[in-house]
């Protein structure tokens, strides 16, 4: 289950980092990843584990908790890219 959202969250992320960088960020592209990463887990539960419909039933509480997670995780991720020191070319003293 972990690995259908984990590689369902990647594929997202590698198609969120094409948009334009001037509306999508690391808020916007966690929240993306934290969508496809329950949208993976309950398509496989569905497809695997629960053969009926009923678990979509789910979909509201799920779609909550990814969007709250995903803005905590963009706005962590945000924040300790700010913190990142420029980076310097270096310079050979050979």
């Amino acid at each position: 289950m972990s690995l259908s959202g984990a590689l369902c969250s990647l594929l997202m992320l590698a198609v969120a980092v094409r948009l334009p960088h001037r509306y999508f960020g690391p808020v916007s592209w966690s929240i993306l990843a934290a969508f496809a990463h329950i949208s993976g887990q309950l398509l496989l539960a569905r497809l695997w584990l629960v053969p009926h419909n009923g678990l979509f039933l789910l979909l509201p509480f799920f779609s909550a908790a990814a969007l709250a997670f995903g803005i905590i995780n963009g706005l962590i991720a945000a924040r300790l890219l700010e913190e990142l020191p420029a980076q310097q070319p270096e310079i050979d003293h050979a």
